[in-house]
């Protein structure tokens, strides 16, 4: 798959866009990605309530990017 985000001259659009991706292994993705300084400072690998585990980046526009994986079935 390829994504492909844009920069704009408007910071608030690119300050207020974000993308979730679901991936299989995010356990693994993560560990690529921390030694790289690309995870967000508040985006650290952790469970959510809604029964997923994710961690956020945020790329060099400032778009958010959240990638997850579902790891129980949402009631």
């Amino acid at each position: 798959m390829e994504i492909h985000f844009t920069q704009h001259d408007d910071r608030y659009l690119a300050e207020h866009t974000s993308c979730r991706i679901n991936v299989t292994d995010v356990e693994g993705l993560y560990r690529e990605f921390k030694p790289k300084s690309v995870v967000h400072p508040k985006g650290d690998l952790r469970n959510t309530a809604w029964g997923t585990k994710e961690f956020g980046v945020v790329d060099i526009n400032g778009n958010a990017i959240t990638f997850y994986e579902n790891v129980e079935q949402a009631c």
